[in-house]
């Protein structure tokens, strides 16, 4: 495990006490998993998620940008500070309070879900996320907020507060609805939750060990993430499959 530029150590995974459901590997299956409403869960598709990040809302905003192409929380990406970017990483050690946006919250900022105060998670950089956010800066600066210069916040009217997640599910998805970018009932196609599906499937899709994926997601189990993304790993069994026949039988006839 690499270590950082301050000497420390990531904050290990962990493994257990996170409720989870949906298929979790081929030939098995546990209960669905469902929304506060009792509704079942929808995978996420690749493609459906793409045609919002990519063909809907090009070019993408460094909000959405953060969320869909790092992975981050909805709360943690309104938290994003100028010093979370490093060299070739982002290091996440906050998020915004669900209170936030009311003008007497004391704590705007909590630790991340699943971590405790001082603990952090450390995201790939890609080139083009670094240029993005250099952009955001250059042009729009930051806000202080409780003391902290984040990317996104009000700059006039409710200056100090924070947006919340539910304050920008709110505004997202009304522009959805402004976009035309809605189900035949007029309801939003997406929420925000897809722009982090999105970081999810591609990286899986293409090949990335989904234990470090689940590690840059922040969740605290890998089965949460293997419930939930696994059957988007491609061709795993029949790579496992060619891998072990070439390696304990090279020269044997395969079927």
């Amino acid at each position: 495990m690499r270590p950082h530029e301050d000497g420390r150590q990531p904050f290990p995974d962990r493994h257990q006490g996170e409720e989870t459901g949906g298929r979790s590997h081929r030939g098995s299956q546990t209960a669905p998993q469902r929304n506060s409403r009792g509704r079942r869960r929808r995978d996420p598709h690749p493609a459906r998620v793409r045609s919002h990040c990519e063909a809907d809302l090009t070019p993408v905003p460094a909000d959405r940008v953060l969320a869909s192409r790092a992975g981050l929380r909805i709360s943690e990406t309104l938290a994003f500070t100028a010093d979370c970017r490093r060299s070739d990483f982002l290091r996440m050690r906050r998020q915004v309070s669900s209170k936030a946006h009311r003008e007497d919250c004391e704590t705007r900022f909590i630790p991340l879900k699943h971590r405790t105060e001082g603990e952090y998670r450390d995201v790939p950089l890609p080139d083009f996320l670094a240029q993005e956010i250099d952009a955001h800066l250059r042009d729009w600066g930051t806000v202080t907020a409780s003391d902290q210069e984040v990317l996104f916040a009000p700059r006039d009217r409710a200056k100090g507060t924070m947006p919340t997640a539910t304050t920008y599910a709110y505004h997202f998805r009304k522009a959805l609805k402004d976009a035309g970018i809605i189900k035949p009932d007029g309801s939003p196609k997406y929420t925000p939750h897809c722009l982090r599906h999105f970081f999810a499937s591609t990286a899986l899709a293409h090949g990335i060990p989904i234990h470090e994926v689940s590690r840059w997601l922040g969740h605290r189990s890998i089965k949460t993430t293997v419930d939930v993304y696994g059957h988007l790993v491609p061709a795993s069994w029949d790579r496992c499959r060619t891998v072990m026949q070439t390696a304990l039988r090279p020269g044997a006839p395969t079927s």
